[in-house]
């Protein structure tokens, strides 16, 4: 199994990968893989890494999930769901058209707007970057290149709306609609919306190299780092296209997925026969003997076997699932590659690599059972004010005495949390279900290591993921201790976004 996947990442210079391959439901092989380059730093089957566009498939089935419910049907136009104006050709856009990359926009004649994050806010006069809700508010600004219904020419702007479509008609952000309806029906637990900046990523996820020869550093497109960034970290905003390529998961994860789409009765699928079909058909618009598709949310070969890629600078990944032999695999990289046929290169190896394993029947998946107590469930936190309630989270900056206590409190009976300082950040370190049970926290500070008695932060009981904190000390203690673009504030209410688990 390993020979072909290590022949691979050595002629592509893959730094890191894993696999997790199924088969009747069952969870037959896994591995993780590093080269020279990482000494030090574990692959395992349950690393966790940027998904990329392996994203859309989770989106859709949320989109297909809500039309099941009677939302809205697919057929509904997007203006009506969002009560926005969106640029017309031929008629209006709607869900279906979003879900087939049909709706008219052509990034190739254009631009694509998850990677226009700098200019976008420029242009709506919002800090940078851009959040997902402000690019999909710069639609009408962002003209069809063809008559909508008519062409396939993939899209992630139509992805982004995709998720404003879920939070608008499910009352939930969209990440904890996924997390709610998708990802805790199958047992996963640790999935979370990526972060672009090194110092905001989670400490159980793989690091991002650029291909040896490419460019290293660019421009960061955040607003509160200035100049040259690492090209993997702050170039592009992953925040910002969390449904169309935000999610970061384990290649383990991404196989319990794979089972609850196949129309298989062993694992139930979370949507029913006739959407399932729905999402397998054929677009109208298709021209008569073209066999390959991009159905709802997937591609698709002439036998069904349904696939989907995704790439970043840093980030390479395939997922796909054949119904006739009922096997399926996950891989990936913690490097980008550069073409399609690299891509058929990747899947090909992992395909040789089955091939040579044989038959085999074992389930693996009791092995990677879903916990919600996970050593590696540990993010940084920051505050930007003018992203109050968008779903940032709280950054600290301290001297390197300093030290922040958070005890977390919950239905569940979760540990506590600590605020730890490493190398000038604090990281947040902490355990919980995340199943929107209530939660409380309390932050103290401490300098030279006596924890002052002074309660530094409260927390009302709110669902997990949306913690209202109220700052209780004068604003010369907080200006001190946590970073706020220079900006002073006393007290008031903030979000903070506390990270799932990361295993």
């Amino acid at each position: 199994f390993d020979a072909p996947i290590q022949s691979f990442m050595q002629a592509r210079g893959i730094p890191a990968a894993t696999v997790a391959v199924i088969r009747n439901d069952r969870l037959v092989l896994t591995a993780g893989y590093r080269n020279a380059d990482l000494q030090g730093i574990a692959v395992e089957p349950q690393s966790r890494f940027r998904i990329a566009s392996l994203s859309k498939p989770i989106t859709a089935l949320a989109i297909l999930q809500l039309v099941e419910s009677g939302a809205f049907t697919l057929d509904t136009p997007i203006s009506e769901i969002l009560q926005q104006e969106f640029p017309e050709n031929g008629r209006a856009i709607t869900v279906r058209d979003l879900l087939q990359h049909a709706a008219g926009w052509n990034r190739d004649l254009t631009v694509d707007p998850a990677f226009r994050v700098r200019q976008i806010a420029t242009a709506l006069q919002v800090p940078s970057p851009a959040t997902a809700a402000e690019l999909v508010s710069y639609a009408p600004s962002l003209p069809l290149s063809h008559p909508t219904g008519t062409q396939y020419q993939y899209s992630n702007y139509g992805y982004i709306i995709l998720g404003r479509i879920i939070e608008k008609t499910s009352g939930l952000a969209y990440a904890d609609y996924v997390r709610r309806h998708i990802f805790q029906p199958i047992g996963v637990n640790g999935a979370y919306i990526g972060s672009s900046l090194r110092s905001l990523s989670s400490l159980g996820e793989m690091p991002y190299l650029q291909r040896q020869g490419g460019a290293q550093r660019a421009t960061s497109v955040f607003n509160q780092v200035f100049g040259q960034v690492p090209i993997t970290y702050g170039s592009f905003a992953v925040e910002s296209f969390d449904s169309a390529g935000g999610w970061v998961l384990s290649a383990v994860d991404l196989a319990r997925f794979l089972r609850v789409f196949d129309g298989d009765p062993g694992v139930p699928d979370l949507i029913g026969p006739e959407m399932g079909g729905q999402a397998r058909a054929r677009p109208a618009f298709l021209a008569p003997g073209v066999s390959g598709y991009y159905g709802l949310g997937w591609f698709f070969d002439g036998n069904q076997v349904r696939t989907h890629s995704g790439g970043l600078i840093g980030t390479a990944t395939i997922m796909s699932y054949d119904p006739r032999s009922k096997r399926g695999y996950v891989i990936l990289t913690n490097t980008g590659l550069l073409s399609v046929e690299e891509y058929g290169e990747m899947g090909a190896a992992v395909q040789a690599g089955i091939v040579a394993s044989g038959n085999l029947d074992q389930d693996l998946f009791d092995q990677y059972a879903a916990s919600t107590v996970s050593a590696c469930q540990a993010s940084s936190a920051w505050y930007d004010p003018s992203k109050v309630g968008q779903g940032y989270s709280l950054r600290s900056y301290g001297d390197s005495s300093d030290q922040i206590m958070a005890f977390w409190f919950s239905y569940a009976g979760a540990a506590p949390i600590m605020l730890e300082n490493n190398e000038g950040h604090f990281w947040l370190i902490g355990v919980g279900d995340y199943a929107s049970n209530a939660a409380n926290m309390r932050l103290y500070y401490s300098q030279g290591g006596q924890f002052d008695s002074e309660q530094l932060v409260s927390t009302s009981q709110t669902p997990v993921g949306s913690l209202e904190i109220l700052f209780d000390t004068p604003t010369s203690a907080v200006a001190r201790y946590f970073f706020a673009e220079a900006k002073r504030f006393g007290t008031q209410e903030l979000t903070l976004l506390v990270r799932p688990p990361c295993g």
